[in-house]
């Protein structure tokens, strides 16, 4: 090792013993990506054409995907290690646009007599204005549906479905988002689903193109957050939990800065307090700050996080992916350079700076959703490629390790921080010592190879 590298060790492991910095465990988050399973959402789905679901009641989540060529959504079963075997396609009446799972109802002729029976069912909205309810027979088939809805719903255009109990009588209830700015709201008594207190409201945004549902003032009634693109705002329909909303006099702007077109948003907990907060991605092609989060506060306001994100962001999903108890943020991007970015939340409210999750291919995306594919406590990852065509599954396989403990054995040897100042030299490659590379960033930093002189010299620590 020349006399550069050594003497660049040497001093940092005199910087590192001054530091009152304690060494810890890294948790970056990693994932393994399975090969592409083709699909037909086709390049003009919106945020919500896949879901996550157990539908055969193995234990195992499973994929429904609306098919937009053939007039269908297509059931993808799980198979535990994060791969997806297409199971049967079944048709729509026309073009699905939306689609979610739930247990809603059942077959009026069964045994629950039309009630909830514990088996998924599948939520279908479509280009027309309509939406379906395909009942689940717990083994991954599904009947056709008992309701007809059209009454209730007067849709254009339908393009997202919120599922939560508006009601607070134990069924889940359904909320449709039409294009034209328009909610329809239905509840759910016994399985039979009717109009709610309130049936139908006006966002007051223009350009919908997202809606989720929520707790976002506190109250233990649930609400309904609309996104809407072209007034580039957040329509926010409190409920009063009893299937009542109200109309919005007012909305909240969605953008992180600048001319941004928001695209999608997603409820969580981030600060960890009784409100419900919201992440909202932005479509940005020359600003870094195009993420921005809605802090949930009493008296129905909300505090505004703007924090980095993708610059062609697509879609959004909140989860806590590195275990430790904190919602972080994973937005996929329809266009490189960054085509996904994952913040980890630290608990307060705050989403820490973005790094590209090693292991998830390189490809642009459309949709994402997230969720535990293998049991084993992970949330994984579904995607869908912008195109379209195929969903890629990405199962994660993080696992907390020591800053420079190449060989994962709790010590940090000589020859390992040799390693790393190789590394951050250019001398050697990332990948032969990825504990040195903490944020994933492909580059070994000089604050890294401070940490794991921190580890040499104190020991791995929890």
């Amino acid at each position: 090792m020349p006399c550069r590298a050594a003497c660049l060790a040497a001093t940092l492991v005199v910087i590192a013993a001054a530091s009152p910095v304690a060494a810890r465990l890294q948790s970056i988050v990693r994932v393994r990506s399975g090969e592409p399973v083709a699909v037909a959402a086709g390049e003009e789905a919106a945020v919500q054409a896949i879901a996550l679901g157990d539908v055969n009641k193995d234990a195992r989540p499973d994929v429904v995907v609306i098919d937009r060529e053939d007039d269908r959504f297509a059931v993808l079963l799980g198979g535990g290690d994060g791969t997806f075997v297409p199971a049967q396609a079944i048709d729509t009446d026309d073009t699905p646009t939306a689609v979610a799972i739930a247990d809603l109802a059942s077959p009026f002729a069964s045994e629950a007599a039309g009630r909830p029976d514990g088996n998924p069912d599948v939520v279908v909205a479509d280009e027309n204005g309509a939406v379906f309810v395909f009942l689940g027979r717990g083994d991954g088939g599904f009947d056709p549906p008992e309701q007809e809805l059209d009454e209730i719903v007067d849709g254009v255009e339908l393009i997202g479905i919120a599922v939560a109990d508006f009601d607070g009588n134990g069924d889940l209830d359904l909320a449709v988002l039409d294009v034209f700015d328009e909610v329809y709201i239905l509840c759910n008594d016994a399985g039979a689903l009717g109009a709610c207190a309130t049936s139908l409201v006006a966002t007051n945004g223009v350009g919908a193109v997202a809606i989720r549902a929520g707790d976002f003032d506190g109250n233990d009634a649930l609400d309904l957050a609309v996104l809407n693109r072209d007034s580039r705002d957040l329509s926010v329909l409190y409920g009063d939990g009893t299937g009542a909303f109200e109309t919005p006099d007012h909305t909240f702007s969605a953008t992180a800065g600048g001319e941004q077109a928001p695209v999608d948003l997603a409820v969580a907990r981030l600060d960890l307090d009784s409100d419900d907060d919201l992440i909202i991605a932005n479509r940005e092609s020359f600003a870094d700050v195009s993420l921005l989060g809605l802090i949930g506060r009493p008296e129905r306001r909300f505090e505004r996080r703007p924090f980095v994100g993708p610059f062609s962001a697509a879609a959004i999903a909140a989860a806590d992916f590195d275990n430790d108890d904190a919602v972080d943020a994973l937005v996929v991007s329809s266009q490189g350079p960054d085509f996904a970015s994952l913040l980890r939340g630290d608990g307060t409210g705050s989403l820490l700076a973005p790094y590209f999750p090693p292991g998830l291919r390189i490809t642009s995306w459309r949709d994402v959703e997230a969720g535990d594919l293998t049991g084993d406590g992970r949330i994984d990852l579904v995607t869908l490629a912008a195109d379209g065509t195929s969903l890629v599954a990405a199962v994660n396989v993080t696992a907390a390790f020591c800053a420079g403990d190449c060989d994962s054995n709790e010590v940090v040897s000589v020859e390992e921080l040799l390693l790393g100042v190789g590394i951050a030299l250019g001398n050697q490659v990332t990948n032969q010592c990825v504990a040195l590379d903490s944020d994933a960033s492909n580059s070994v930093e000089v604050y890294e190879l401070i940490a794991a002189v921190r580890v040499a010299l104190m020991g791995c620590l929890g």
